[in-house]
């Protein structure tokens, strides 16, 4: 009983102390300086590994090409979300956030260790928010001139790889 008692401790007190691999924490806000929630945020390396596309565009065969991930994560309820510290000390990134209703943003060149607070502005337009919707609302709001049975022919079909964008 004692010897679970001690190990309790040490995670406790392990538990309680900040790691000196925090994670960066990225908070975002909308300009009423509310949490916005389920933002996507996504994480580029700025200084990306030089690639062989020589063939065509393509690599040439037997090289091996390294690339640089992108590292995409959801905001929580507290508009915050944490970027693991995987990159090596003084790697600059990039970071895009993105969430219907809102205007994208980007942010070049930070810190990959930096903790950000960006705010993001709601968008007001109609044209701009119809011109946000994905392309399965305009698919829906088609009509086939009442023929219910191509539209979903053309749903279950078609729409899969051919896609209707917006106006």
């Amino acid at each position: 009983m004692r010897v679970y008692s001690c190990i309790s401790l040490v995670i406790a007190s392990f538990s309680l102390s900040a790691p000196s691999w925090a994670e960066p924490k990225i908070t975002i806000l909308d300009t009423d300086k509310k949490p916005v929630a389920t933002v996507m945020v996504s994480r580029f390396i700025d200084d990306k590994p030089k690639q062989d596309l020589s063939d065509n565009g393509y690599s040439p065969h037997g090289v091996k090409n390294q690339l640089a991930l992108e590292h995409n994560r959801f905001t929580d309820a507290q508009g915050q979300t944490l970027f693991k510290q995987d990159l090596s000390a003084g790697a600059k990134v990039s970071y895009r956030i993105r969430k219907p209703g809102y205007k994208d943003q980007m942010v070049s060149g930070a810190d990959a260790d930096a903790e950000l607070n960006l705010v993001m502005e709601k968008m007001t337009d109609p044209t701009e928010l119809a011109m946000d919707k994905p392309s399965n609302v305009w698919v829906d709001a088609m009509d086939f001139e009442g023929d219910i049975e191509l539209k979903k022919h053309f749903q279950l079909n078609c729409a899969f790889c051919h896609q209707q964008g917006n106006f």
